[in-house]
């Protein structure tokens, strides 16, 4: 790895998960052009990581409120049961 690249990783650690994953899709792409054969499954890791990161961001802000596990199950069970 090059200085620059090894700056550029340290850089990196200090963003967002949600940026970070963008920025791993966005480099995978860059590779080939686009989906590597196979990476289908690392870019999908990347992209559900990315929405996990952007929920948590909204609970922390208060924009969205969470609901407990246990009561939405209980209650996907009682409306599909």
């Amino acid at each position: 790895m090059t200085d620059r690249a090894a700056r550029l990783q340290e850089e990196l650690r200090s963003l967002a998960p949600a940026d970070r994953a963008a920025l791993a899709h966005f480099l995978i792409d860059s590779l080939t052009g686009e989906n590597p054969v196979g990476d289908d499954e690392v870019l999908e890791d990347a992209a559900w990581e990315a929405e996990l990161a952007r929920r948590a961001q909204q609970i922390r802000e208060g924009t969205v409120v969470g609901r407990p596990a246990d009561k939405v199950l209980a209650e996907m069970r009682a409306k599909y049961s």
